[in-house]
């Protein structure tokens, strides 16, 4: 989460830096109740001066729609329709995340220079979701930096992120953390 347009300023110029290494951004735009939590110029940076760089953009429903100025999404077409659009703004390959779709079937949507690959699971009954979005996203970095493709980092990351979810510790009341231990075998 960016907050401001000066961070996301001084973000693109470190990615302008460094930009041999793999980039992976989970833009955390929105709240769960639809506030922003990044002012308008540092949205316009980060579609502009950051997207560019990024080897992988991940926003969830909201987000894309946001981002591409589109109505709600609310269908797999609806986020095909929408990574395309945000892939033409530069990131190499953009993973728009399904968890939010009505429905029984969890279907995330990666659209990459190669075409368009859907990413499916049952969906888990649970509250022990706090966290997916960014967990999801880092263990995608995760295996991008153990060189794995992206296809490949995503399929892992998603069934990772699977696991956690059904292995949930169940703390609290309300959204639950992941189990973050879970080892894939």
């Amino acid at each position: 989460m960016m907050g401001s347009a000066e961070i996301a300023r001084q973000l693109a110029k470190i990615f302008a830096e460094h930009n041999e290494i793999p980039l992976i951004l989970d833009p955390v735009i929105l709240s769960t109740s639809g506030h922003s939590l990044l002012e308008d110029k540092g949205v316009d940076i980060l579609t502009s001066e950051i997207f560019p760089h990024l080897d992988l953009v991940t926003p969830n429903l909201r987000e894309a729609a946001f981002l591409t100025g589109s109505d709600p999404i609310d269908t797999i077409e609806d986020m095909i329709r929408a990574a395309e659009k945000l892939r033409a703004m530069g990131p190499k390959a953009v993973l728009v995340k399904g968890g939010h779709l009505t429905g029984d079937i969890l279907t995330d949507i990666l659209v990459t220079g190669e075409g368009v690959r859907e990413f499916s699971s049952p969906k888990i009954a649970t509250d022990n979701t706090h966290g997916t979005g960014c967990t999801l996203a880092t263990a995608i970095a995760v295996g991008i930096g153990q060189g794995m493709d992206v296809n490949g980092a995503v399929l892992r990351g998603h069934d990772y992120v699977q696991k956690a979810i059904m292995n949930a510790p169940g703390f609290g009341h309300g959204k639950g953390p992941l189990n973050h231990l879970v080892v894939l075998d």
